[in-house]
């Protein structure tokens, strides 16, 4: 990233669970911020970013080498850094973007069709390629407190490698909070016990529920478990505030029954109370989508004048089962209709010929498994 001297990187490290790849994943996570950090040494400034996928967050079955860089780079003005990228880097746009030029570029990245957010993709890097989407500082703090898309919200669900100049760092409070709510709406979701790697498990899929990729076999089917075996105690790491928190407050309670001294196993507790106390996490934006959900939820009521503790109210009356059903649509349509709008603006970004060839190797990918 093109950072002054004085400006310092906070780093979030990432480790493995297992014992037998540690070492080898102490010795990439070298290589990984150098390949990110060269990257970004090759853009324009932004305010702060982050790398997520393969090519910089170890997965089994990947090669670090030739995966491809996967970069979302959060800027405080579109229209600017997009007239310096251009002239810096012609070469990463499609003919479209060129051809309208930075400011109707920087127009289409922040309209809410789909996501607010601009790809560049199939860019040669190193030895193989790199793609990254451009969002407003604005949009990103939007869809992290209201999981609007799901769409950077769910990216940050998961461990990602965070390079974050020292004067952008109010920003992490926001993507703490969203952990944290996260962390309640997945253990809501889950039934019985919850072992370590299901939980992590779970936190994974949330992003992932009805993305067009998968039906159309463009990502790999093993993509969470991947995600989940090589970075479980990265996502302990991360959740683990969330987690005491929620004990803390009896909202959750650890199963000594069920424990075998491998794993720490934790029950949720679906009484109304407890139900109502986790949904006192989730997002206000999000639990009136849950409540709209509901089959037998008023259709007469705006929106606008549906006042969330009252949503909260009747949706934690509505038992642990129902809810699990909402839930799940709701991010299901959620999901969606960000990937299905983000997949049209796709076609402005990078051109109907990097599109085909883009959609073509992610159903190599797709396939191959």
């Amino acid at each position: 990233m093109a950072v002054s001297g004085n400006q310092k990187r906070q780093r979030i490290s990432l480790q493995s669970p297992f014992a037998h790849i540690f070492e080898e994943q102490q010795r990439d996570t070298e290589f990984y911020e150098e390949r990110v950090r060269k990257a970004l040494g090759s853009l324009p400034p932004v305010k702060f970013a982050f790398a997520y996928g393969s090519g910089a967050v170890p997965q089994m079955g990947t090669y670090k080498e030739t995966s491809m860089l996967d970069l979302i780079l959060v800027l405080e003005d579109s229209f600017q850094w997009h007239q310096e990228n251009m002239k810096r880097n012609p070469s990463h746009y499609a003919f479209i973007p060129k051809a309208v030029g930075p400011k109707l570029t920087s127009s289409v990245q922040t309209c809410k069709v789909g996501v607010p957010v601009l790809y560049n993709t199939l860019v040669p890097f190193q030895s193989g390629l790199m793609k990254y989407g451009c969002v407003a500082f604005a949009d990103l703090l939007e869809d992290l407190q209201s999981w609007k898309y799901l769409f950077l919200a769910g990216r940050l669900h998961k461990p990602v490698r965070m390079f974050i100049p020292s004067n952008s760092l109010n920003c992490d409070s926001s993507a703490i909070e969203n952990f944290h709510a996260d962390l309640a709406e997945m253990n809501q979701a889950l039934t019985d016990n919850l072992e370590a790697a299901l939980s992590a498990a779970k936190i994974s899929q949330l992003s992932y529920y009805g993305d067009i990729r998968f039906a159309f076999s463009a990502e790999n089917p093993r993509k969470v478990s991947n995600i989940v075996s090589a970075n479980l105690l990265s996502f302990r790491n991360l959740y683990n505030d969330a987690l005491t928190s929620l004990l803390r407050d009896h909202l959750l309670r650890v199963d000594s029954s069920s424990g075998n001294g491998s794993c720490v196993y934790v029950k949720q507790d679906n009484h109304c109370p407890s139900l109502l106390g986790l949904l006192q996490r989730i997002p206000s934006h999000f639990v009136k989508r849950c409540y709209f959900n509901h089959p037998c939820s008023s259709q007469d009521i705006c929106p606008d004048k549906l006042y969330v503790e009252e949503a909260r109210q009747m949706i934690s009356q509505m038992g642990t089962r129902t809810f699990q059903d909402i839930l799940k649509k709701t991010f299901q349509t959620t999901v969606r209709n960000s990937s299905i709008g983000q997949a049209f603006k796709g076609l402005f970004s990078a051109g109907p010929l990097r599109s085909c060839v883009y959609l073509v190797k992610k159903w190599q990918k797709g396939i191959r498994f």
